[in-house]
């Protein structure tokens, strides 16, 4: 089994070479914001397309994991991980 290495660092996450970005998204949200905004923009709108389609929904627990278009970004694939209602979430949730 390969080590698992997690690292956190401040960068554009488009540009990030990797195996895997991970973002969390509240239930409900359908507007994109900050890192996940600049990903969607490069993936030509794709997580927006998602989100918008209901195909994911942030409710708590959800995941869906999504291979981005050759040459869009830098990550081999991304993942969504649904975190709940905003104003249920705490510091023990994240």
């Amino acid at each position: 089994m390969a080590d698992l290495k997690i690292s956190v660092t401040h960068a554009n996450p488009a540009d990030v070479v990797t195996e895997l970005l991970v973002f969390q998204v509240f239930e409900g949200d359908t507007q994109l914001s900050g890192q996940l905004a600049k990903v969607n923009e490069r993936m030509r709108g794709m997580v927006k397309r998602i989100l918008d389609n209901r195909d994911f929904s942030g409710r708590k627990d959800e995941i869906l994991p999504i291979y981005p278009p050759e040459d869009a970004i830098k990550a081999e694939r991304i993942l969504l991980v649904g975190i709940g209602k905003r104003e249920e979430y705490t510091l023990e949730r994240l």
